[in-house]
Formats: structure tokens, sequence, C-alpha cells
């Protein structure tokens, strides 16, 4: 991407002087670790030259077992980066008059062995594969809150080795001592600390020791497997020995006895805690409360998660034991929602026995099916006392917190909704858009999905909705519609989006239906997006080069594409109140089309080259402009989202070119924070970028599937289902922008199932989305130092392996680009 490089983007650099290369290495920034400056290599990595050009630096190289992977494994992995290595001779050869240089086959060597916690450089690579490669704490410069996150990594490492660790020499105890009881997993290898217990006796002779347990039972342990809790003065004294050399300092609260094992989270260390005992243990289970002989049951005491503050308490309706178990068909009754806490009406129209379920309409024609004793419904016009209990969790009384100040309001039919004195209607429904959002998150869902949600804040999105769209079409009587005519039916979806002020908003589209539309084999349909690899180049380019970051949207994208070319008819979704005497001409193309997105994307391209735009051929949808030989404006598009990284004057002009064709949304400059395309991305004034995606991360969920359709794994996977999985797929895949490499590595390793996917797929796809919601999902780009050239890095994910000790594949990198006297690696580091 430099203009004065006189090499191509997309082809591999040969280095033109290998003291340049060793000069690189020495700045590559690298995290300090507690332990002098040595580097721990395989046995295989172990040659000339880069053992002794560490040696003249002053670092050891120590040749060590391999660790974690046993010979065949090793092996393996070994003729993976030989097989790389050699296609990359192959695809350099014409290119290149000479074979690759030696330090690139090192860096693939070395690359994939790198833990990634004590290595921060261009990438985290191989995040927590094998045990640390790499430390250089006394040649290299690091920045300071890479240090602290570090050092704050290693704090978190060091306690969770102190709570682990198991006593080895027994200590004398005394009955009424408060100890500590170490019980073994099943495996037999490792275990955990029970809660701090009071000794009751202990017998030297069979050395056992006898602790209260729960439910005032006895628990017998061997002398060697307990300990005594650890008193505060000796667990700072643990703490700082663990800290020695860090120059950390760590606030803890520690009462006088600290019961490090314990699990009620009253101790500030036991976020370190030990993983959760076995579920054969019974120790640990809650005891239980007594009543006294009387004729009044004890009154247990309300806990935090059923006993609501005041401010937040919900009034529950009066309970009534009178009335049938089910209505019947044709009845019409108030459902009682907590989240509004008013009653909407419902229509009973069906019964299932078999699984007791009633199906209920809508008053706006919607169904749904529900088990009515999973909520608290009564008749239309009945009180509360004529309220029919549910049997589910919520019908006890002890579960809601009664207000006696509060009055008994009439039932609220579903298309008004009660305001108190003085409240605005706009702020409650950005409350009612925010409460939603942490149920339905930013996915897209149906009006019958939204259950609870007043209407009038789906209305109110509907009509913005469809007031844009009648501006792209025609109403056309019924009678005047040829029988030959092409039809498609439509649906309205909605999503809730995250603002860049941080607020939310609901948002609607009208959705034709594509697949129905006659002429869909006759078109073009496909349409290409930006992958994330051009998403880092250009928030590095940015941070190297001190530019600003700018994002616009095109408002109603697919809308200003121009007149449509074919006269297609669409039925108006149920939402319409003309749906029944006028159809809809399209004029242009709308979302929902096949032929849609690949329209907008030669538009928009074409839009971008008229600006003076070059499309990168190697990297799809990123575009960059030159002015006398010099790079001026990088650009990347994805659908309707276009993201800037140049000067904010040529931002400014640019935007002011697009404005004069075409209609735009929203329009943000850097520094600050804003939303694309799902990821959060915050600059800061001294240009350094951090993208997360942690919401939109969270809202995966893979298709659901019972235990007992488990066991067939070997069963294949209907349309539905096979759509679902290479949906999360992709998505994943697109978020290894702020999730670090892991989601590459996920995304590229179920992408290679093939054709046949059978249902163990899709448990492999549960358990690789569980692990990956464990990480972090933050990516910063860093400035680099003054004065130096950065190089780029190639990284690319290694699907071949398949999971290793619960790990994700492996991370290889490539070094590509030429190395001068000042050469870095662009730093980028992932948490």
């Amino acid at each position: 991407m430099e203009a004065h490089s006189r090499y191509s983007a997309g082809l591999i650099v040969p280095n033109t002087s290998m003291a340049h290369a060793i000069s690189a290495l020495e700045t590559v920034w690298i995290s300090p670790f507690w332990i002098s400056p040595a580097v721990l290599f395989d046995p295989a990595f172990h040659n000339d030259p880069l053992p002794t050009y560490l040696n003249s630096l002053g670092i050891h190289p120590r040749p060590i077992p391999p660790q974690r992977h046993n010979k065949n494994v090793l092996e393996s992995k070994h003729k993976v980066i030989r097989d790389i290595s050699e296609r990359l001779k192959h695809a350099s050869s014409s290119t290149t008059p000479t074979q690759l240089p030696l330090l690139i086959q090192q860096s693939l060597r070395i690359c994939n062995d790198l833990y990634g916690n004590d290595l921060l450089s261009a990438y985290e690579l191989a995040k927590g594969f094998t045990r640390p490669v790499i430390s250089m704490a006394a040649t290299i410069i690091v920045p300071d809150e890479i240090v602290k996150a570090h050092q704050a990594l290693v704090t978190k490492r060091k306690l969770t080795l102190i709570l682990r660790s198991k006593a080895t020499t027994e200590m004398p105890l005394s009955v009424g001592d408060m100890v500590q009881v170490f019980v073994k997993h099943q495996n037999q290898k490792r275990g955990h600390w029970f809660s701090a217990k009071p000794v009751l006796s202990y017998d030297l002779a069979s050395r056992t020791v006898t602790v209260l347990g729960a439910n005032g039972r006895k628990l017998f342990a061997a002398i060697k497997d307990t300990r005594p809790a650890v008193s505060k003065d000796e667990l700072a004294a643990t703490i700082q020995d663990a800290l020695d050399g860090m120059h950390f300092s760590v606030q803890m609260a520690i009462d006088d006895t600290v019961d490090i094992a314990s699990d009620d989270g009253t101790n500030t260390a036991n976020q370190y805690a030990q993983p959760p005992p076995p579920d054969d243990e019974e120790d640990e289970t809650p005891a239980t409360v007594t009543c006294p002989a009387s004729d009044t049951p004890a009154q247990l005491p309300p806990t935090p998660s059923s006993a609501p503050s005041t401010e937040q308490s919900l009034s529950k309706p009066t309970i009534s034991t009178a009335g049938p178990d089910h209505p019947s068909v044709g009845a019409s009754i108030e459902i009682y929602w907590p989240l509004d806490k008013v009653y909407y009406p419902r229509t009973v129209t069906r019964f299932t026995a078999r699984s007791n379920k009633h199906t209920i309409r809508y008053d706006d024609g919607g169904k749904d099916v529900t088990d009515l004793k999973l909520h608290t419904w009564r008749y239309t016009g009945a009180t509360d006392r004529d309220t029919v209990p549910n049997s589910g969790p919520t019908a006890t009384e002890s579960e809601y917190v009664e207000s006696p100040e509060q009055e008994t309001t009439a039932p609220v039919s579903s298309s008004e909704f009660q305001l108190s004195p003085g409240q605005d209607l706009v702020r409650t429904e950005e409350q009612t858009v925010a409460e939603f959002f942490d149920i339905l998150g930013s996915k897209e869902f149906m009006l019958h999905q939204a259950q609870g949600m007043p209407p009038f804040v789906t209305e109110n999105a509907y009509s913005k909705e469809e007031i844009a769209f009648k501006k792209t079409v025609r109403e056309v009587p019924v009678s005047q519609i040829p029988d030959d005519a092409n039809f498609i039916r439509s649906h309205v979806f909605y999503k809730i989006k995250r603002c860049d002020d941080d607020s939310f908003v609901l948002k609607s589209r009208i959705a034709p239906h594509g697949n129905e539309d006659k002429g869909k084999h006759a078109l073009k349909t496909d349409s290409a997006t930006c992958p994330p690899v051009g998403i880092h180049i250009l928030f590095s380019i940015a941070s190297i080069r001190q530019w600003v970051l700018a994002k616009i949207d095109f408002k109603s994208a697919f809308l200003q594409t121009g007149f449509a070319t074919r006269e297609v008819c669409m039925v108006q979704p149920r939402e319409c109140t003309s749906r029944y005497r006028f159809y809809w001409l399209l004029l242009t193309a709308a979302y929902g089309f096949v032929n849609a997105s690949a329209k907008w994307q030669q538009l928009s391209d074409n839009l971008l080259r008229s600006l003076g735009f070059l499309q990168l051929v190697w990297v799809p949808q990123l575009f960059y402009r030159l002015q006398e030989e010099a790079l001026t404006c990088v650009t990347v598009k994805v659908v309707e989202d276009v993201l800037f990284a140049a000067p904010r004057h040529v931002v400014e002009d640019i935007i002011s070119l697009i404005q004069q064709d075409f209609q735009l949304g929203t329009i943000v400059f850097a520094p600050g924070t804003f939303q694309f395309y799902g990821l959060t991305v915050t600059q800061y004034d001294e240009y350094s970028v951090t993208v997360h995606g942690e919401d939109k991360f969270q809202s995966f969920e893979p298709f659901p599937i019972d235990r007992t359709r488990r066991r067939k794994v070997d069963e294949p996977l209907n349309q539905l289902k096979l759509r679902a999985f290479w949906s999360l797929n992709s998505s994943i895949g697109w978020l290894s922008i702020a999730a670090s490499p892991f989601c590459a590595i996920a995304s590229s390793l179920l992408q290679q199932k093939g054709p046949y996917v059978a249902v163990k797929h899709l448990v492999s796809q549960f358990n690789v989305l569980c692990n990956l919601k464990k990480r972090g999902t933050c990516a910063r780009y860093h400035r680099p130092p003054a004065n130096s050239y950065p190089v780029s890095l190639l990284a690319f994910a290694d699907a071949s392996r398949t999971l290793d000790h619960g790990q994700l594949g492996f991370v290889t990198g490539l070094l590509f680009g030429e190395f001068t006297e000042g050469s870095v690696f662009h730093p980028i580091s992932w948490s």
C-alpha cells in the first residue's frame, strides 16, 4: 500500500539486506516476562542463524522438550509448515530471482509456536497454544498500556496458581480451626479447595481429620489434604512474592480470615477461583431450613434475586384459585406482561390437549402458540381478583413485592399506552427499545417474536419505513393487474440498532420475497464485501499515517439504484392499511430482490472510481486514491456503509461530492466512537484505534438441537439448519476484526466441514462458539515509534488441524514487505 514502494501489495518481496532484517527483529515489540531474558526453543527450531543472533544480544537460547505435543502431532505440525514454505517458494519463483529469505522461513516456524500473551507485536499469534517461547525484557521498549495490561494478566495467573496450589507439608491442627479440604476431580489428576470448614476432630493414627460439612454432616479427609485458611498477612506476602520485580500493585479488600475457595463472592481475589466442584459432590449444597412445630410455617428470608428493591418492585395482581385450568376456544382473554405491567387482549383460537398449549391471536392478526400456565391471564372485563393463576415459576406471591400505595388501574388496550404525568412519549419509546435490546440483541426479528413490546413503538418504526418506501413505488389497483404479472409477497422485519451516541432506535424494513421472483435465475445476484483483512489494513494505515477515520452510510441505499428494468408487483405487508385495494409496482430495486445487492455494488463502485479511487485487486472492496504517486485516502465498503481513512479536509471534499448525487444518512468523524457494521470503533487523539464487537458477538446463538438428536451424529441437516450453520460461520469470520484471530481460525475450521454437514458439525459449532465467548473481543491498533518504517504482517489461519487440547488450531504468520533501516512491525495487540 505504500506509494513509494516498487512492489505490488500482493507479492512477497525479498529482503535486500540481511542486516536490515536483523535490525528489524530488534524493534519487534515484545512484552516483558518475569524471568531472565531467554529464548525457549523446540529442538527442531534450534538452528542457525537465529540462535547466533540472539546470543549476540545476550539472550541465551535453550532447547527444551516439546510441551503439550506428542511426536505425531509435532511431526504433523512441522509438515504443515514445510508445505506452506514450499508453496510460497513456488508462488514467488516466477516474480523474484531468488528464493524466499531464510528469515521468512524462520518466522513461519517461530510464529506458529509463539505464545500470544508474551508476544504483543503485530498480531498475538497462537494465543495460549504452547508455553512461552520468547522473552526480551531487557532489549525491547514496550508501550505503557501494553505493559500494564500484561502485568495484570501475570497477576491473575499468579493468584490462580496460589489458589490452586496443593499443600505438600502437614500443618498442626486443633479443634475449631478453620481449614480447607482438597478434593480431587473425577480424573484423579487435578482438584480444588473447598470452602473453609471448622475442625471437629483429628486422628494422628489414621492420619485423618473430621470437619463440619453441609447440612450438619461430617466430612472425613486426610491430614495431607487439608490446610489452614490463609490469613490476610500470609496472602499479602504471597502476592508480593508473585509480583516481585513487576512494579505493579494490586488493591484487594481482604478480611482477617480469607476464604479463598469460597463461592459467595465476598473475596476480591476469588474472581480467579477454582473451577466448580464435580456434579456428584454434595458437601456444597445449601443447608435446609427446618420449620418449627407450629401451625405457621417458617418465613424464609427473601433472596436477592427474588426480592427486588422498592423502586423496582413489580405489583402482582391478586391470585384466585377459582376458574378453569384453560379457557375455551373463542374466549377473549387478557395476558399480563410484567415488562409493561399491563394486560394485553388476546383471543384463543385453538387448544392442543397433547402439548397443553393454546393458539392465541393478536389484534393485528398475528398468531402465537404458548402455554398459558406460564403466564398470568384473565378473561376480558374481569378484575384482578378473577385472575387465573399460572403454574410457572412466576406464580408465587413471594416473588413479587406488594406495593400498597399503588392503585389498581383499568386494563389498557393494545392500541393505547399509559404515561405517568409529565412523562415524555419519545423518552418512553427510547427506554422501551433499550430494555428490549437486552432481550433481543442486535438480531433481526418479526413482530410476533417481540412479545410485550408496546404497539406504538413498532407502529412508529413501520410508518417511517413506509413513507420512505412509497417514494419508490406506484400504487396500482387490483383490477388493473394482469393475470400473468410477476407477483411477489413481502413482510416486515425489525431490528434494534445502537446509534453512535450509545442510544437505541428501532428500525423496520419492508423486504420483498426475492425467491418468488420469476426472473431470479436469469439475473446476476452475487456481490462482494470487504473481508476482515481490508479493515485491518485501513485501521493500520490510519494509525501509522495519523489520519482520521470517517464513516458514512447511504440512506435506503437500494432505493437509490435508479429505475427498475422489469415490472414487478409486490403485495403489501399486513401492516399496510391499503393492503386489499392496491398493489405496489416497484419503480426501483428494493431490499430483498435477488439482484439488488449486485446492482448497488456496481453503482457504488462506479461512484468511487469517478472520484479517483482505484480498487486493490487482492482485497475486494478496498479502494485507495493516489495524487502524484502519493497515497491520499483509503476506503472500504461494506454494502451501504463506507469507512474512510485520510486527512479530514480530504474526506470532507469527498463527502461533499457524494452528496451531490446521493442522500446520506449518518456522517461521523473521529476522534470519537462510532458504529461500523456491528462493530464499535474508537479513535483517540493520538490516532490509535480500538475495535470491539461485544454486542454483536454475544448475540450469536447456534441452532438449537435437543439432547436426543445429538446422539444421531451422522444424520444430515435439513435446508433450514444448513442455512443457519453457514450463516453463523460467516458471521464468526467477520468478527475476526475485533474478536482476535481465534474467530478466523474457528470460521475457517467450520467452513472446511465440506458439503456434507451432519448433526455432529452442529455440536462442534456449539462448542466452538462457547469457547470463543470466553475470550476478549477487542483489538488495538497502536502508533509505531517515531522515525520507523512499518512492515506489513500477513496472518492467516491454519485450519488443517483439528481441535488440539481444547484450542482452535494454529495461526501462522508471514512477513512481507521490504526491510529498511528503521523497519518495525505494526503493533496490533489483542485482548
